[in-house]
């Protein structure tokens, strides 16, 4: 077995191209590839993420009639070799054993999971809700920015034990940069007492729309929160052709729903981390 570095401009010779997908990757600072007997057998890269800059993220796929050879764990190695954080996150699907039990054995540990689920109905006597909602179509200055800062803060805190955001970024690049543009006709905020204290940022329309953010001002008001959730959810299910949304486990007000909605979860996406 022979692991080499790939060079940018060898990713479009055929072989190397079509082994690279399998990675799912659009970029990447380093690639190598393990060959036997001239013929190419894994692939595995290292790239970085501006948003999140606490880790290196890599992907790592061997052809299923070469594994179990030690050739996964060689271009793993590689990788850890040209890596400056020394700490690695890696995404699969929750279906991809093989990948998985390999992670495993070289010390990466489950982080989270994010769910993509369908559901039957929503118990009628959670629509109720207390406060105003208002959608984000008519929100003042003074409302934005505390969206801005609620969405921030919320996701600051739950994915700081996995990969903590750039310091370099604040709720203002944040909000502007990553969070717009959303669909504001259909993306609200909860009132209460006239102050703005959970959201839900919605993208698209008709059959693509999907539900970016959710999120609350203080976790005491979950309760509050998940009602106001489940009727937008309710309404959105109702005015749209279609409605995408995905739950993450390590988000204290959306992972509460998959119980409360009476969900079917489709599959997941898993995130293992190492270091």
């Amino acid at each position: 077995m022979k692991i080499i570095q790939i060079k940018t401009d060898a990713l479009t010779q055929p072989e190397i191209s079509k082994l690279f997908k399998k990675l799912n990757v659009k970029k990447s600072s380093f690639v190598f590839a393990a060959f036997k007997n001239n013929l190419i057998t894994g692939i595995a890269c290292l790239y970085q993420n501006e948003v999140h800059t606490n880790r290196d993220y890599i992907a790592v796929y061997v052809k299923e009639k070469y594994r179990r050879e030690g050739i996964g764990s060689g271009l793993l190695h590689k990788l850890q070799s040209v890596s400056e954080k020394k700490k690695y996150q890696c995404m699969c699907d929750s279906s991809n054993t093989a990948l998985i039990l390999f992670l495993q054995k070289n010390g990466f540990s489950l982080a989270r999971r994010c769910y993509n689920f369908s559901y039957k109905y929503i118990d009628k006597s959670l629509l109720n809700f207390y406060g105003t909602i208002k959608e984000l179509n008519n929100i003042s200055i003074y409302e934005e920015k505390e969206l801005a800062r609620l969405i921030f803060k919320n996701y600051s805190l739950f994915h700081k034990k996995i990969n903590a955001l750039s310091t370099s970024i604040n709720d203002e690049i944040f909000y502007n940069k990553l969070i717009k543009p959303y669909n504001k006709n259909l993306s609200t905020m909860l009132l209460l007492d006239g102050k703005p204290s959970a959201y839900m940022i919605v993208y698209g329309e008709d059959e693509d729309t999907e539900i970016g953010y959710i999120g609350g001002k203080y976790k005491k008001d979950i309760n509050i929160y998940l009602n106001y959730f489940l009727n937008r959810i309710n309404s959105l299910s109702f005015n749209t052709e279609g409605l995408m949304f995905e739950i993450d486990d390590a988000d204290f007000y959306a992972f509460p729903l998959i119980k409360a909605m009476n969900v079917t979860v489709r599959n997941s996406y898993n995130t293992y981390i190492a270091e």
